[in-house]
């Protein structure tokens, strides 16, 4: 007997000692009784394991419980469809991913031009430009603009726009990295620069003054069509 049926069975000897009625006493008693059993029995199922409820589904299912089979049914239907769903998922992120670098690589790609090719504006700009100045480490270079055109640096040295070219702003011959020049030819053109420069034709701190004053004019006739 639980305790509170002791402490019940405790107040009715009292009450019975007392005068009270112990018919209607013990009516209370079993009826409290009862009611704690049942909670019991209902927390009891309410904790059944998986297992339990699994081999209950099967036991029903045994006896031709057809609202039992037509439930398990559907719960593999939305079993297999949240797999595909998640598969599909999955597949369209891995499109995205193979785009995206995709794209990135084709970003980052050289072209090599060619005698003939047809180019548009947006290839010589400047982003585009940086890919190409200097090939990619492919062994040794072989050729490079000098060799395609023909010409010994050290024959032109007089040209100071063709000059003017591999020097920066402040009269600092290029290196390698910006010219893209093959080593042999990279000696030549910075001895044609100091060339120039010993012969006064080429300034050895600023640009050419002509080449300064030709990007002036440029300048002046653009802001004039903005202007309009």
């Amino acid at each position: 007997m639980s305790s509170l049926a002791q402490t019940r069975v405790y107040e009715v000897d009292q009450d019975v000692e007392g005068g009270a009625e112990p018919e209607e006493t013990l009516d209370i008693l079993d009826a409290e009784e009862s009611d704690s059993l049942n909670s019991f029995r209902q927390k009891q199922t309410s904790q059944r394991s998986p297992s339990s409820t699994a081999n209950e589904l099967q036991r029903s299912r045994g006896r031709g419980g057809g609202g039992v089979e037509e439930s398990l049914r559907i719960l593999r239907r939305s079993q297999g469809q949240t797999v595909r769903d998640a598969a599909k998922e999955q597949e369209d992120l891995a499109k995205q991913q193979a785009a995206q670098d995709r794209s990135d690589l084709e970003r980052q790609m050289t072209r090599w031009w060619k005698e003939g090719d047809v180019y548009a504006p947006h290839d010589l700009s400047g982003a585009e430009m940086s890919k190409w100045k200097l090939p990619k480490a492919r062994g040794k270079q072989s050729r490079d603009v000098c060799d395609i055109l023909q010409l010994n640096p050290l024959d032109h040295y007089k040209n100071f726009s063709l000059m003017s070219e591999y020097i920066t702003e402040m009269g600092r011959i290029k290196g390698r990295g910006e010219t893209g020049l093959r080593p042999i030819n990279q000696r030549r053109m910075a001895k044609a620069i100091r060339r120039a420069v010993g012969c006064g034709l080429l300034p050895s701190v600023h640009r050419h003054p002509e080449i300064l004053r030709i990007e002036m004019d440029r300048d002046a006739v653009q802001r004039s069509r903005n202007l309009r």
